[in-house]
């Protein structure tokens, strides 16, 4: 149910705040006091595209929003989880037109897609004047309240998720097949990589080792003249390192008799003499140790040429090359599960199809009877509305092959007049008509609504006042198990609620007009209804009338 509407700035509505209760209420007003305006704000909440038109003159933009109490409805839960948006105990719908007729909108704070608060809005409200927002006027709704009605929902879950099950392992079998026709040619390519990168055996870290000792054994005569250089200079030479270094430390080691304290620079320089003359002999063993060895040269580059072909190959380096070894692997292991795995679900789809069919007939043969206890209900319904010629007969229409819908696509249609023929419920176009026609089919259906809150708009369009009592009671009725909102000029309507709001348009002369929206208590609403009474008081005084009305 909607627990509190707000309304800032749309056309002649300045700023309102509604806290509405459950069950029957009925909103009144004379003509042009601006109940138009509230029912343009419930069709902007459901997504209908609005203008700048539908700013107040002078406002930065038109805002409505509405709480609602989060009702208990699966569709509903997904939608949202879907949408990233967290379950709560009420859910907060927004929208915001801007004066240059942007929009915007939101739910629960967050800012949705237009079409979000489309979807998420027509599983909370529905507006019967709105066509293209009415839950009931959407054919793909059709089976789920046929299968409400009859009592079997959860039989078509049941047909739906085998119906998904059989797509999922058709699907599956589908691609095995393929695979098994490029089988041959993928299974002698496989297998000749795999030999190809095993007869290397690529270790990692491998190529660039090899790369390290390539330079070396490449460039082995620069490499022996370099170290000879450096270990003259550092040993050999007359000014060699050790040679200045013992210079140095001459002077400072007599010094040391003046001064003590020079003994730790003179220690000191000692010790990196040693160190100098360690790092030259390590360098002479390395001068004797370098030797050309072209076979040495020649493995290593045959090495790295095997290698690199790998590389080129199979990933730009060795981690890649192991990694695509590894993926082979399991493309091979693979090949030899297809063939037993194949089989075995031919066998699953054969039992998925069996049960599918089984399920669906029944589905079927349920459906069937629930369409005529569903015609013949809406036929009386429709009956007492004085709408006799009007027929409503639900269509089974035969699928090609089942589906998640069942073995027939399910959806209402509807003959206003006859001889005209039957045709969808979106396209019935008085809105009077429309309305109690939709009106009947909610009585009939009755439980069967997932929408929790209904907005009747043009539902006393041209009834007399008997019809417009069957029409109270019936909206009476269903408020008993939804929140029912009713916008009418008839009193006889207006008696069955159980609150009562007038829409006034307000503004003394030469103020700015402003329409207001108010509860009425006890007294005020006798008021209200002998205003709606007018000249139907039949010789009793008219408020009198109303009195009357309200207490029968």
């Amino acid at each position: 149910m909607i627990r509190s509407l707000s309304v800032r700035n749309v056309v002649l509505i300045d700023d309102l705040a509604l806290e509405l209760a459950p069950g029957f209420t009925v909103i009144s007003g004379e003509t042009g006091a601006g109940k138009s305006a509230l029912v343009g704000a419930f069709s902007l909440l459901l997504g209908q595209r609005g203008g700048k038109e539908l700013v107040r003159r002078g406002a930065s933009s038109a805002d409505v929003s509405a709480v609602f109490a989060r009702p208990v409805d699966p569709d509903l839960a997904r939608l949202l989880t879907e949408a990233g948006l967290e379950p709560g105990d009420e859910l907060v719908l927004r929208r915001i037109i801007g004066e240059d007729g942007r929009s915007r909108a939101f739910v629960d704070a967050v800012p949705v897609p237009l079409k979000l608060l489309e979807e998420v809005a027509a599983r909370l409200v529905s507006v019967t004047s709105q066509h293209e927002h009415y839950h009931l006027l959407d054919a793909r709704a059709h089976a789920g309240y046929l299968d409400r009605f009859g009592g079997v929902e959860e039989l078509a879950r049941d047909v739906a998720e085998t119906s998904r099950h059989v797509r999922g392992v058709e699907a599956r079998i589908r691609e095995l097949e393929e695979r098994s026709r490029g089988r041959a040619d993928r299974l002698e390519l496989l297998r000749f990589q795999a030999a190809e990168i095993d007869d290397v055996v690529p270790v990692l870290g491998e190529d660039e080792a090899l790369e390290a000792r390539q330079r070396a054994l490449q460039h082995v005569e620069e490499l022996k003249v370099l170290a000879h250089a450096a270990v003259a200079a550092l040993h050999e030479d007359e000014d060699a390192l050790t040679s200045r270094l013992a210079q140095v430390t001459q002077p400072l080691r007599r010094a040391t008799g003046l001064d003590d304290r020079l003994g730790e620079p003179v220690r000191r320089l000692d010790a990196l003499r040693d160190e100098v003359r360690e790092v030259a002999l390590d360098l002479e063993r390395y001068f004797d140790a370098l030797d050309l060895d072209p076979e040495e040269l020649a493995r290593v580059v045959e090495r790295l040429d095997r290698l690199n072909a790998l590389r080129f190959k199979y990933g730009r380096s060795l981690a890649d090359v192991q990694a695509y070894r590894e993926q082979i692997g399991r493309e091979l292991e693979g090949f030899g599960q297809d063939d037993a795995g194949l089989e075995g679900l031919r066998a699953e789809l054969d039992g998925a199809r069996a049960t599918l069919a089984a399920l669906a007939s029944r589905l079927s043969a349920a459906r069937r009877a629930a369409a005529g206890r569903l015609e013949e209900g809406v036929r009386a319904t429709l009956g007492q509305l004085q709408m006799p010629a009007v027929r409503v007969e639900v269509l089974l229409e035969p699928l090609p092959a089942v589906s998640e819908e069942g073995a027939e696509r399910v959806s209402l249609r509807v003959e206003t007049n006859p001889g005209e023929g039957l045709r969808p419920l979106r396209d019935v176009v008085s809105g009077g008509e429309l309305s109690r026609l939709l009106l009947a089919l909610k009585r009939v259906l009755l439980g069967a609504e997932p929408v929790p809150v209904s907005v009747f708009d043009e539902v006393d369009a041209g009834i007399s006042q008997s019809v417009a009592v069957k029409v109270g009671a019936l909206l009476r009725e269903i408020a008993a198990e939804a929140q029912v909102l009713a916008i009418t000029h008839h009193p006889h309507i207006a008696r069955f609620a159980e609150h009562h709001l007038l829409v006034e348009k307000l503004g003394a002369d030469g103020e700015r007009t402003t329409t207001h929206v108010r509860a009425l208590d006890d007294r005020e609403r006798v008021q209200e209804l002998a205003r709606m009474l007018g000249g139907e008081a039949a010789g009793l005084p008219v408020r009198e009338q109303a009195e009357l009305l309200l207490r029968s």
